[in-house]
């Protein structure tokens, strides 16, 4: 379910008026390690709106040394965004390549 922003918010404040209009914006990417032999890879970018609905995509690689990498994409579905933070929610993901030995 979309979260609404905040209406203290400067972002939400100065977004122009109207449901399509943009509320606040983040983009990211990263990586860390997962175990010893893995590490993930991610990229985001997320739309909030006025009218407190969100979009946008995401993508998550997951290496393992030696083996084919597994790559999950998926929608965004909430956003929420303080200062320099974002804190972003995706649905499942919806195309998925599993690694020869990826658990799941």
């Amino acid at each position: 379910m979309p979260l609404a922003p905040d209406s203290a918010d400067p972002a939400f404040k100065s977004a122009a008026s109207g449901s399509n209009a943009t509320a606040a914006r983040a983009t990211g990417s990263g990586h860390y390690t997962f175990g010893g032999d893995v590490w993930r890879t991610f990229a985001f970018n997320a739309r909030l709106k006025a009218d407190g609905t969100a979009s946008g995509n995401f993508q998550l690689v997951v290496h393992r040394e030696g083996q084919k990498a597994g790559t999950y994409h998926g929608k965004v579905i909430c956003l929420s965004v303080r200062d320099n933070q974002a804190w972003v929610g995706e649905t499942s993901p919806r195309h998925r390549i599993r690694t020869a030995k990826e658990p799941g």
